[in-house]
């Protein structure tokens, strides 16, 4: 029996955990060489110095990124840095190219910058090329605790929507950006050399004991009743008559209780994926139980999608296309 009842059906997730086993950092630098790492965009140069990773301003170029291979969502993100003090940097996480391998850098930035007679806003969080600052207007406030011509010790964690900064031990971000996670949920590591203009320069930043550690994800909390907002199915609206009745949530199964009929369905999340996979079960409803279908699932706020397949593999993309067998519901936590 096809889930075609599934109209009616939203997600209750207790979320596992995935990733490497939180309890030990990796080194993102081997020391002897740049394996695992790419650049892109401008053409300052990387070198290695010892334990150390040296960018080089190049003149008139834009802004570098050296790269990290390996994607990555939520994490713990450690390292040393000293810039020369003319020179802005930054570390990229979650960040991403557009329009392919060779576009531009964008996404999250943790900002290093040194001290100047107003301080630095090393620490806060801002979105290169990607919107300008995360940390907002009336948080982010200049502090003095980067040490020029000396090595900073930054502290990196990025789990769901939050993201928090310490540098020096000093806590300077505890950021939550849930359109950010929505845009950039996953991506490399960045090590930026800030472009110069011409005749400028050459400054120079380094780097070292970059160490990572990845976390498991974040328990996705759906819990209470939701409305539905709107719906799709091969690439059709549903009609607002069938999409009535609310959605209870618990910490295991999800109960509609609809104009006519009770639905009572049970839910598996697979969090290594990304979206997020869900299996779903019908274990009660007037037309029999047993059925079942793979989908995708993302909270956002308020705001909890579905995507799912009537038969076969799971959606990749949140839609409902024509004579795609998907159809893709939009839910809103009822206050």
């Amino acid at each position: 029996m096809k889930i075609h009842v599934l109209t009616y059906v939203a997600v209750t997730i207790g979320l596992s955990a995935c990733g490497l086993r939180a309890d030990e950092f990796v080194s993102l630098f081997d020391g002897k060489s740049l394996k695992g790492w790419t650049q892109r965009n401008g053409t300052a140069t990387y070198r290695i110095e010892g334990d150390t990773i040296v960018g080089k301003t190049s003149d008139g170029s834009p802004n570098s990124f050296l790269c990290t291979d390996k994607l990555y969502d939520n994490f713990e993100l450690q390292f040393e840095v000293k810039v020369d003090d003319r020179l802005n940097s930054g570390v990229q996480i979650r960040s991403q190219t557009k329009d392919g391998p060779q576009g531009r850098v964008n996404g999250p930035q943790v900002e290093i910058e040194a001290t100047g007679p107003d301080g630095s806003f090393s620490g806060y969080v801002y979105g290169e090329a990607a919107g300008g600052w995360m940390s907002p207007d009336d948080i982010r406030k200049a502090h003095k605790h980067f040490k020029n011509g000396e090595w900073n010790k930054y502290r990196v964690i990025a789990n769901g929507a939050n993201i928090k900064v310490w540098l020096n031990d000093h806590q300077i971000s505890d950021l939550n950006d849930e359109a950010k996670l929505k845009s950039h949920p996953k991506g490399f590591i960045g090590l930026q050399v800030h472009g110069i203009g011409e005749g400028q320069g050459p400054y120079e930043v380094a780097w070292r004991n970059l160490k990572i550690k990845e976390l498991p994800a974040t328990k996705l909390d759906i819990a209470g009743t939701w409305n539905y907002v709107n719906g799709q199915s091969n690439g059709e609206a549903i009609g607002e008559d069938r999409l009535q009745g609310d959605i209870t949530i618990t910490a295991d199964s999800l109960t509609l209780q609809g104009p006519d009929a009770k639905f009572v369905f049970e839910y598996k999340i697979d969090s290594s994926k990304k979206p997020n996979a869900i299996h779903m079960i019908i274990t009660e409803s007037p037309f029999g139980t047993g059925a079942e279908a793979n989908g995708i699932v993302r909270r956002t706020g308020e705001q909890l999608e579905l995507c799912y397949a009537m038969e076969g593999d799971a959606p990749e993309k949140f839609e409902a296309g024509e004579n795609s067998g998907h159809r893709y519901l939009v839910l809103e936590k009822k206050k």
